[in-house]
């Protein structure tokens, strides 16, 4: 699945916020190597996790539906995401949290890379505060019930002066 925006909850755009879904399986942001081949003048640089490049994209493609050619968030902002991964299929029913890879802050990283590239704010170092979940898609947490779609669902609060 791509990006999909829900829109913006009249509460939160009160007081500058933006909110929104981006859909589609929650990939990690890797690490980067980079290696030099024999003959060549510059490194080759590859990055771990092949579904981070899509995943980055719905998450723009989300934001900048909502941003709707609003200008990058500019002082300290609050950011609370909340990240609901698929189940596999080898786990029992029992296991209610998602306690194994892909790593929170891994996911958290994606995400942020992926909203600074939208435009959503020039820098995620702007990030002052926020709060970052991750549970599974149709578990308890899920307000989508059996429903089950993997999605990542953002907001982002400017900090009042």
């Amino acid at each position: 699945m791509t990006g999909f925006a829900t829109s913006r909850s009249p509460a939160l755009a009160d007081r500058g916020a933006l909110s929104f879904t981006a859909y589609g399986v929650p990939a990690p942001q890797g690490s980067t190597r980079a290696f030099m081949r024999p003959g060549m003048k510059h490194p080759v640089v590859t990055a771990d996790c092949k579904r981070t490049k899509p995943w980055r994209q719905a998450i723009v493609d989300a934001s900048r539906e909502v941003m709707a050619g609003r200008a990058p968030l500019g002082g300290p902002v609050l950011l609370d995401a909340t990240f609901f991964l698929p189940r596999p299929k080898s786990w029992p029913k029992r296991i209610t949290e998602h306690t194994t890879k892909p790593d929170r802050d891994k996911l958290l990283r994606a995400l942020c890379d992926a909203l600074t590239d939208a435009g959503v704010w020039w820098d995620d170092a702007q990030v002052i505060e926020g709060q970052t979940r991750k549970y599974l898609a149709a578990g308890g947490h899920d307000p989508e019930g059996s429903r089950g779609i993997p999605r990542v669902v953002v907001a982002v609060y400017e900090v009042p002066a």
